[in-house]
């Protein structure tokens, strides 16, 4: 009973801790009432530095683009992507064996030749698509696994119905899948340190578990990421004096609207991270809403 009632007021005086911390307050201010979830961590331990809506941090969501981290880790694990080794857009990518029109990528004349790094800076769909079709849904399922990803209450990967539907999965897209910000960051904060997959918590345990994979293999996502920010997609996370790296998502509603969701998961600084950011807009887009929301979350930091 006496051990009860201290834990208890261990956790009182923690959430009060936490509501008053000034970043906390800032990433609240920065979503407002909006449909916006902003999970931001310590890559090193997993402990949480900023919580917002956390029940929407927890729900699950097509992913869209950010997904392509994990396509992108397995393609270099299972040798489909090797250093050097360019991939050619041409601004769609005809599904081998399937029917109908070729898969666009959002770039309609092509990104022309890329390496892995660019493709993933650019967020280039053709390329993706295309690594999504070798290496097959057991493979992406089980590299999400190891993520940390799935299974997770609420997520999902489920078989592709067909050929199609596997390359978009991927790029994340599709009925297929669905992850939740939280698990994001804690995805990405493996990427980040070279460390395993970490649980985002206030109060977190030590940390269990061998790293992600090779730092060589991470140390490619994190070119891509670094350089969606330079020059790519996430260039509104981009913060004067921070060297920020990124990557973002536009994910479509699944009752056939135009509506988009919009993801961003990054961290900073660049060459020793020390805070994971995760976003989700409901309602939005990873290029424009949810990254520029990282770059005010990246200024509210306390550095």
């Amino acid at each position: 009973m006496i051990r009860a009632l201290l834990l208890a007021a261990a956790g009182l005086v923690l959430a009060a801790s936490v509501a008053r911390d000034p970043f906390q307050l800032a990433c609240e201010r920065l979503a407002g009432t909006r449909a916006i979830a902003i999970v931001a961590l310590d890559p090193a331990t997993g402990r949480l530095r900023a919580l917002v809506h956390p029940q929407l941090a927890q729900e699950a969501y097509p992913p869209g683009s950010v997904f392509k981290l994990v396509t992108a880790l397995a393609a270099v694990e299972e040798g489909l992507a090797p250093a050097g080794r360019d991939f050619l857009c041409t601004g769609a990518y005809k599904v081998p064996g399937a029917k109908g029109p070729p898969l666009p990528c959002y770039k309609a004349d092509g990104h022309g030749h890329v390496a892995l790094e660019e493709a993933l800076g650019l967020s280039c769909n053709a390329t993706f698509y295309a690594l999504g079709s070798r290496l097959g849904a057991p493979r992406l399922r089980a590299t999400a696994e190891r993520c940390g990803l799935v299974p997770a209450p609420g997520a999902w990967l489920k078989a592709p119905r067909d050929a199609r539907a596997l390359a978009q999965l991927g790029i994340g897209e599709g009925p297929a899948i669905g992850l939740t910000a939280e698990r994001l960051a804690g995805f990405v904060a493996a990427i980040a340190v070279n460390g395993p997959v970490v649980t985002p918590a206030w109060e977190p345990g030590p940390l269990t578990g061998p790293p992600l994979a090779k730092p060589e293999v991470l140390a490619r996502l994190r070119a891509g990421m670094r350089a969606a920010v330079v020059r790519g997609t996430a260039k509104p996370a981009a913060v004067p004096g921070l060297a920020v790296a990124g990557k973002t998502g536009t994910s479509t509603y699944l009752d056939g609207s135009n509506r988009t969701h919009g993801w961003f998961v990054g961290y900073a600084p660049a060459e020793r991270p020390r805070l994971v950011v995760a976003v989700f807009a409901k309602e939005g887009t990873g290029f424009g809403t949810a990254s520029a929301l990282a770059g005010q979350v990246f200024r509210a930091w306390p550095r």
